[in-house]
């Protein structure tokens, strides 16, 4: 139930948390594939600048974080990737060319590069933390990785397969990161 109304399995609904498992499973396939390891180091494969206001610095244990530390939320990286909401900021790297606004919003690319400025909670591995962000990093390896937009590699390497037929992209809302 939702409020006073029955679920019927055909009703579109968000999948919120859901995408982490698939973007796992998408990273899973290239790893079966040949074309990605679990001890790759994330962002060695990402070769990404941080975006970094003055005085800024990245964390170093960030390079030490591999692609199973981000697929099992021990890579130390932060959750609420909101958190990085600031459109000021984001318009003053857009009109200085750091960073391209689609519609008024950031990539997904250059919010990962946006994360890279937050210090560690810990040290790689060494414990668990639920981690939107971390998604976020192995969201865009599986994008290098593959040569396609994330949601195109998840429809193409897990729904195709497990024969999916009907599923819906939302649009993120503009006044979210």
């Amino acid at each position: 139930m939702v409020g006073d109304v029955p679920v019927e399995p055909t009703m579109p609904a968000t999948i919120m948390s859901i995408s982490k498992p698939l973007t796992v499973t998408a990273a899973l396939t290239l790893v079966r594939d040949g074309k990605l390891s679990l001890d790759d180091l994330a962002f060695g494969i990402l070769r990404e600048s941080p975006l970094l206001r003055r005085g800024e610095s990245v964390d170093p244990r960030m390079q030490k974080i591999t692609v199973r530390q981000c697929m099992s939320h021990t890579a130390g990286l932060f959750n609420a990737v909101e958190s990085l909401n600031d459109p000021a900021f984001f318009q003053t790297l857009a009109r200085k060319h750091h960073i391209q606004l689609i519609h008024g919003r950031i990539t997904q690319n250059d919010l990962v590069r946006l994360g890279m400025r937050e210090k560690l909670l810990f040290t790689p591995g060494h414990k668990f933390a639920y981690s939107g962000q971390g998604m976020q990093v192995l969201g865009r390896i599986v994008e290098r990785r593959s040569g396609l937009r994330l949601d195109k590699y998840i429809h193409r390497a897990v729904c195709v397969p497990l024969m999916m037929r009907s599923y819906y992209v939302a649009q993120i809302r503009a006044d979210v990161v």
